[in-house]
């Protein structure tokens, strides 16, 4: 099973095919958790919004994400979730990646996802498991994600 190599490719007229089934998820993965949710019109639930939290306010010792202007000291909780944790978990963003990634990336079954962030580094890990439905190998992404606050 080949999926489209990404980014999209023509050769001889047609459009390149990935024969690596596992860099084809992993850049399918990459493309939806980098595609801000409700920003596509054919479907506007496909993405995630872990776009947003880039200029947000996350507090790690709470494990929440808050917006505000600090200067005006109006702070509010814009999501009820937390940053940091499994997709065990229905509180939290990485339960929302688990459920956007079951929902698209049909060549992956038993996902498990994990998110940390670490306020040091700017940085939130992700960390994606589950198992191939072509040839039941396991399957495993870590990536992360920089913010800017």
């Amino acid at each position: 099973m080949a999926g489209l190599a990404l980014p999209l490719q023509m050769k001889k007229g047609r459009l390149v095919r990935e024969t690596r089934t596992k860099q084809s998820i992993d850049d399918f993965i990459n493309l939806l958790i980098s595609t801000p949710k409700y920003s596509s019109s054919p479907d506007p639930e496909f993405g995630f919004v872990l776009n947003n939290l880039r200029f947000e306010i996350l507090s790690e010792s709470e494990g929440v994400v808050y917006k505000g202007d600090s200067s005006e000291g109006v702070i509010s909780e814009i999501y009820g979730k937390k940053v940091s944790g499994s997709s065990s978990s229905p509180g939290t963003f990485a339960y929302d990646l688990k459920e956007a990634i079951t929902a698209y990336e049909k060549r992956i079954k038993d996902v498990k996802v994990t998110m940390t962030y670490l306020r040091e580094e700017r940085n939130i890990y992700i960390n994606v498991k589950g198992t191939l439905v072509e040839d039941e190998s396991p399957y495993q992404l870590t990536t992360r994600f920089r913010i800017w606050n």
